[in-house]
């Protein structure tokens, strides 16, 4: 995994040695010769992108081609570039119509290819391309309101969607709940990546020494951001330990390509020593996650829904003491007994498994045995005090439908 990772930055290495060559060397690069050598290779790399899904020899799908990875940062770096000189594609229309002309046009002939091979590839560089460029914006534009109100949405729902610690929809709530805040927290995640490269330029843009009133706020909002989203990547490792999955299968290999995306467009943009700033970018984000990831592996789920459920027990047995029954449900002990009812996490779907009625009661949650390849579940009852027999468990129900697959855990 090592070496993929290694593999997947020779394209951008050989596009900033150029560039840092090109900077020294002491030619003269005007705006106009700029945007054509841009706009050149923007063509040149998706016609390379869609040669090398195209030709896969295991199947068109930029998935199994550690290569074709490797270009899409650039590439979407250089179209992030371009759409940021809208003055001087005006004054290039003007100047260079003829020449301009066939570089577009060769432009969407390469698309084109693209969208043939595999338009999933085709929107993945649209997509980004435009998401970059949003973030871009808000994160260099003067102020800092918008990015923290951005800031504040992102972190809740990477914090709602991305792990255990809150509390999470409840096990019969319907899939595309769970899948939705899943999905809310992935681009939120990446939100942070984009916008914390965003605000990193913004504070080094002016030059050294730093203005520290503008560009110190900047520099703690965007590590704040990247410590945020590794909130995900901790719950990813987490989640994967307990189900028993490789530890290489969750590498953060796509946030990787995001700051490495991140990192090559304020190496473009900087100039002199500044410029390293790009590739520190790229190294601090993936180091972070390296980190969150491990720490998550270590972490036990079982012994944090253990802790969790013995809070939870208390709370009932106080209840029990003051009341001299049990609550009919959980909800009866908040706010007194339990401010906040912090869910079992073995499986992501969340929630207590609860039966209480006079001096009967039954708590536990679903749990499971898992291998790499299987897994098998069952409801764990944690404690019990005669026999609440009041119908079908919600965790037996839920047992049943993971057993027999179709739903995320």
């Amino acid at each position: 995994m090592v070496t993929d990772y290694l593999l997947l930055i020779i394209p951008s290495l050989a596009v900033m040695g150029g560039a840092w060559w090109a900077g020294r060397s002491g030619q003269p690069q005007g705006a106009r010769r700029r945007l054509l050598l841009l706009l050149a290779g923007a063509v040149l790399l998706v016609a390379l992108l869609a040669a090398l899904i195209w030709f896969n020899p295991y199947g068109r799908s930029i998935s199994s081609s550690l290569a074709a990875f490797g270009l899409l940062p650039v590439l979407v770096a250089l179209f992030v570039l371009l759409l940021n000189r809208p003055a001087q594609w005006l004054g290039l229309w003007r100047s260079d119509r003829l020449l301009l002309s066939i570089l577009l046009i060769l432009l969407l002939v390469a698309f084109g290819w693209l969208y043939a091979a595999q338009p999933s590839t085709f929107w993945l560089v649209v997509g980004l391309t435009a998401s970059f460029g949003v973030v871009w914006w808000l994160g260099t534009r003067p102020g800092l309101a918008l990015p923290m109100v951005v800031r504040g949405i992102a972190l809740v729902c990477i914090f709602l969607g991305g792990g255990g610690w809150l509390i999470l929809p409840g096990m019969l709530a319907p899939e595309w709940l769970r899948i939705g805040l899943s999905i809310a927290a992935g681009l939120s995640m990446v939100l942070c990546i984009f916008l914390a490269a965003a605000l990193l330029y913004a504070a080094l843009r002016n030059g050294l020494p730093l203005q520290r009133r503008h560009a110190l706020p900047r520099l703690a909002l965007g590590f704040f951001l990247v410590l945020g989203s590794a909130y995900y990547i901790l719950w990813d490792g987490i989640w994967s330990s307990a189900h028993a999955r490789a530890f290489e299968d969750h590498w953060p290999f796509a946030q990787f390509l995001f700051s490495l995306l991140a990192g090559l467009v304020i190496f473009f943009l900087l100039r002199g020593r500044l410029r390293l700033a790009g590739p520190g970018f790229t190294v601090f984000v993936t180091a972070v996650y390296f980190i969150a990831l491990s720490a998550g592996w270590r972490i036990s789920a079982f012994a944090i829904t253990e802790r969790r459920a013995e809070r939870l027990e208390a709370a009932l047995q106080a209840y029990y003491q003051d009341q001299g029954q049990y609550p009919a449900q959980l909800g009866d002990l908040t706010p007194r007994y339990q401010r906040l009812f912090l869910p079992p996490v073995v499986v992501s779907v969340g929630g207590w498994c609860y039966q209480g009625s006079g001096d009967a009661y039954r708590l536990g949650y679903v749990s499971g045995e898992f291998t790499y390849s299987e897994s098998e579940f069952f409801t764990q009852i944690y404690s019990q005090s005669g026999d609440p027999d009041q119908g079908e468990w919600d965790c037996e129900t839920l047992v049943r439908r993971l057993q027999a697959g179709g739903i995320l855990y």
